[in-house]
């Protein structure tokens, strides 16, 4: 008697317990004032008022709880038993263990605030279950008939389309309410426009306008050419949409689409259950589920991997020549989404199939080639699209971008001096923080649970699983991260978007441990003393294992109902927040207030809060037609430089929209302004100068040329010179003699040379003379003479005390 009550004490001294950890650990999640997580500790209270742990404690939590279940529970000392009773065995879970636990080291501030969320809602959440579970347990009674129905009775066809149905259905919701249909992500935004120009028929455009009003990040503008610079394959998908003007319906179908080929990969590595089970946790996978909403080219990658390992275990299993071409199709279309990821997913699978090769080489053997030519093809794809946008088979639209905007070459994979250049250098040490928080993000965006998303792919592996596949499987998951490891740059975009592709094994692997542990666990709570060298001796426990199926099905079922209730909640109030910088707030006005024939100038800038959204502009370059001439044009706004794209758009009303602002222009506002009344007076005297004694006139911007008349000198921008002389396609002395207008407070990056002309002032640089015309009224135009030097000069050298 007083033993069973000691027992109910326990487990209601364990519910409250785990309550207040799971509500500590949704006031993480959600951010609360009263917690406040930073140089690894985290304090909770206001002001004075603070008490403080160590993060490092609050890790180890979930082990300490787990060493306390498994002490109460005697069935846990089996489990403990069986892993320990062979070598093989211990090593394997030791290695399970450690690989398992790697994902869960903190790095970077997100890191630790992600990690310790996971640390305090699992703890919570299993005390919360284990204290309740007497009462939890009935839920079992519909979860089981309801589990049986959907994995063993509904026929195959009849869930296949219910799944995908309910998958489409859900994301094309959260396009419409969350995302409003519009992409929000820079490469989204780039692929999407350059789905517009292949719909259109074109490689690129020729630019009407520089990107001084038009700029975008990753828009490839060098006066000549305009396209996005990303790899075709995803926006040839997006183009389809385009000329259904159904673009937000591209991604919900890929997503729809890749659970019905992760249910087929699932069935090919395993059984049918296998596959059904992979299914469901994609189509309970928040972190799929926003990726498949929005337009970023990760949800097309995922649908072609997933085909390609499909298809390439088809080929080693039951050989034929439809799957070894379909195999090489889905990976060839990869190499043209996501070429590091294609290529980092294809090595694992290359010595696997070498290995196979080594066995069965009469088998496979024509099948393996055949699967190379389109992998081939795909490659060469790849090479065109580059030498028709860029002009170069082997200069990727990323390579020629950074070199106009940045001046660089390494912008891709290695250690040094790569990127931007307040990144600083990449090295090994920043590898292993970026790839560590991709993996713990993975943990958390994965099923945004309380338990660690990655919780079941080691479960499986304490199995001891026979299956090769699974092994391969778990090489291209961490094949990924391996990969990126070399990459400079990092972000959590939607979560760990660089490890997205490796959901296709995630949900297999995962799948298998869900459905393979409570058997694991009847097998070592009945295990009884054997010889060593056996690997499975004793009995099973039928009931044991039912008992832990029970369990895991309410564990489960109530992970997914706080997956359901706190964790989707939260990221939908994330993504629907202006999420990367980008709303439709600007369309909305445009279109509540009918306006047509417009010219919006649109400002990024948050005001109060001295914030910068750089992607705001975004969802108004879309907004634009492909000639820039539509009803409507979206432009920056570039403060009294405005009046000069207004000189470009006559009789049009002109708006000025900021982040909470939207109002009417007119010329005369700028007109007046110091800055233009300098710029005319500037254009006067360009139009005063011979302009036939020069071969070309620079400015800062190509919409400037407008203003400068007399004669009809080739217009260049200080970028597209600056760009061509980088590249050493031209030689600067083409240019001369020329005359360059310069503005002071331009602030676009060009060469060092030409940017000393800021100073107003005469000077020599580079074996040329920058002979300094005239310098406007307020000091902020000004125009220069370059030409070459013949030897009797006598103006000074940059960086020499002027007199």
């Amino acid at each position: 008697m007083k033993s069973g009550r000691s027992a109910w004490v326990l487990r209601v001294a364990l519910a409250v317990t785990g309550a207040l950890f799971f509500a500590l650990a949704v006031a993480v999640k959600y951010e609360s004032h009263a917690i406040v997580i930073d140089h690894g500790a985290m304090a909770i209270g206001l002001d004075s008022l603070r008490a403080t742990f160590p993060l490092l404690l609050l890790w180890f939590l979930p082990l300490l709880a787990g060493a306390l279940l498994i002490l109460k529970e005697p069935t846990w000392l089996g489990v403990i038993g069986r892993i320990t009773r062979r070598r093989s065995h211990l090593i394997a879970a030791l290695l399970s263990a450690l690989l398992f636990l790697i994902t869960l080291v903190p790095q970077k501030h997100d890191g630790q605030v992600m990690i310790t969320y996971l640390s305090l809602a699992s703890v919570g959440f299993v005390f919360l279950s284990y204290g309740l579970y007497p009462l939890l347990r009935y839920t079992d009674r519909f979860l089981r008939p309801m589990g049986k129905y959907i994995l063993l009775r509904v026929p195959t066809r009849v869930f296949l389309l219910g799944a995908a149905g309910v998958f489409f259905a859900v994301t094309n919701l959260i396009s419409l309410l969350v995302f409003h249909h519009i992409p929000h992500i820079q490469d989204s935004i780039d692929q999407v426009f350059q789905a517009r120009v292949l719909a259109s028929g074109r490689f690129f455009l020729h630019p009407q306008h520089d990107n001084y009003f038009f700029n975008y990040f990753q828009i490839f503008n060098d006066g000549a050419r305009l396209f996005g610079i990303l790899p075709f394959g995803h926006s040839v998908l997006l183009m389809l949409g385009s000329l259904l003007r159904l673009e937000w319906m591209v991604n919900p179908l890929l997503g729809s689409l890749a659970v019905v080929v992760i249910y087929f990969l699932g069935k090919e590595c395993h059984d049918e259950t296998g596959g059904r089970v992979a299914a469901l946790l994609g189509l309970l996978s928040p972190f799929m589920l926003f990726m498949s909403s929005e337009y970023m080219n990760h949800a097309s990658c995922l649908l072609f991997i997933s085909l390609f390992l499909l298809f390439f275990l088809r080929t080693i299993n039951s050989s034929g020549i439809r799957n070894s071409m379909l195999a090489g199709l889905a990976l060839g279309m990869a190499l043209n989404i996501r070429p590091l990821t294609a290529f980092a997913v294809a090595l694992p699978t290359a010595i696997y199939g070498i290995y196979q090769l080594t066995r069965r080489r009469n088998d496979l053997l024509r099948g393996f080639i055949l699967m190379t030519l389109p992998i081939i093809a795909g490659l060469l794809l790849l090479l065109l699209y580059d030498y028709l946008t860029t002009g170069n088979p082997l200069a990727s639209g990323y390579k020629v971008y950074y070199a106009l905007e940045y001046h660089t070459f390494n912008w891709g994979l290695g250690f040094g001096t790569r990127g931007w250049s307040s990144w600083g250098e990449h090295t090994v040490l920043r590898g292993l923080i970026q790839t560590g928080n991709n993996l713990n993000a993975l943990n958390k965006y994965l099923f945004e649970s309380p338990l660690p998303g990655m919780l079941p792919v080691f479960l499986l592996f304490v199995t001891f699983p026979k299956k090769s596949i699974d092994y391969l499987l778990l090489a291209v998951l961490v094949s990924l991260p391996i990969a990126y490891f070399f990459y400079w740059f990092q972000d959590l975009c939607f979560g760990p978007r660089f490890l997205y592709e490796s959901l296709g094994p995630i949900l297999v692997l995962s799948g298998q441990g869900i459905l393979r542990f409570p058997r694991f666990i009847g097998h070592a709570s009945g295990l009884v003393t054997g010889p060593r060298d056996s690997a499975d001796t004793g009995q099973y426990d039928e009931k044991t294992a039912a008992n832990a199926g029970q369990a895991f099905r309410v564990m489960l079922f109530l992970a997914f109902c706080a997956s359901l209730l706190i964790g989707i909640p939260h990221q939908t109030a994330v993504y629907a927040d202006h999420y990367w910088g980008v709303n439709s707030r600007v369309y909305d006005r445009v279109r509540e207030n009918r306006i047509r024939h417009a010219l919006v100038f649109i400002n990024p800038d948050v005001p109060s809060s001295g914030l910068v959204l750089q992607n705001y502009y975004g969802s108004g370059f879309l907004g634009n037609t492909l000639d820039f001439r539509g009803p409507v044009v979206y432009a920056l706004d570039r403060g009294p430089d405005n009046y000069v794209l207004m000189k470009e758009y006559p009789g049009r009303q002109y708006y000025f929209a900021g982040y909470d602002t939207f109002r009417s222009i007119d010329t005369t506002e700028y007109r007046n302004t110091t800055a233009i009344s300098d710029l005319l007076e500037t254009s006067a005297v360009v139009e005063s100068l011979p302009m036939t004694d020069y071969r070309s006139t620079i400015v800062p911007f190509r919409e400037l040329g407008g203003l400068f008349a007399g004669g009809d000198p080739r217009i260049k921008t200080l970028r597209e010179v600056s760009f061509e002389v980088f590249q050493h396609n031209r030689g600067f002395r083409t240019y001369l003699p020329a005359l360059a207008v310069v503005s002071v407070s331009d602030s676009q990056d060009c060469l060092m040379m030409l940017s000393y002309m800021k100073e107003l002032d005469s000077y020599i640089a580079d074996e040329f003379k920058f002979t300094l015309l005239f310098k406007s009224a307020n000091h902020l135009w000004g125009v220069y003479d370059i030409r070459p030097l013949t030897g009797k000069e006598m103006i000074r050298v940059p960086g020499t005390p002027s007199d």
